[in-house]
């Protein structure tokens, strides 16, 4: 994530994924946010209301502003919330057809968003998405390994016990 901040202007950034068949939302890392931004993001942005993750997760593109003016003009209810990042954008994170997270980056200074960078946050957002996909692997190889690890001490047990009670006993 600073590596973003760093390559896109000394902003903020965080990045997040969406569990549960997207009931839940888990912040994976962010820098360069105020404590109020991170609570307003760590929430679980696909669910209702008019907030610009949330329309950038349930349309599934992309959400760029370029001053706090736009962003306000399109989201009213954050005019009275203040920000040190005029410019942003919310990167929906797809993966194998499925929304995965969310990308949520913010600029020090309002900016136009030429078309150039916008295929750059495209391609990013893509990497961040494939990252993703390699969190969610690793947890999934980590709980399988911890279920054979444990069926093969119950195996083990099992073999080498002589009355049945003993199983039960050593195992729960």
């Amino acid at each position: 994530v600073r590596g973003l901040r760093s390559g896109f202007g000394r902003g903020a950034a965080m990045v997040g994924f969406l569990g549960d068949g997207g009931a839940s939302f888990e912040m994976l890392a962010g820098s360069g946010l105020s404590e109020r931004s991170l609570a307003l993001l760590a929430r679980r942005p696909a669910s209702h209301g008019r907030r610009p993750a949330a329309t950038a997760l349930r349309a599934g593109r992309p959400l760029v502003w370029s001053s706090i003016g736009a962003r306000d003009r399109a989201y009213p209810d954050l005019a009275s919330y203040p920000s040190s990042m005029p410019a942003g954008a919310m990167l929906p994170l797809v993966s194998g057809g499925r929304l995965a997270g969310l990308l949520a980056l913010g600029w020090p200074a309002e900016r136009a968003f030429d078309p150039i960078e916008l295929a750059l946050l495209d391609v990013v957002r893509h990497r961040c998405a494939a990252a993703i996909d390699r969190v969610r692997a690793r947890r999934a190889w980590r709980a399988e390994r911890e279920a054979l690890e444990f069926l093969h001490a119950a195996t083990r047990t099992t073999a080498s016990s002589r009355e049945p009670m003993e199983v039960v006993h050593r195992r729960v």
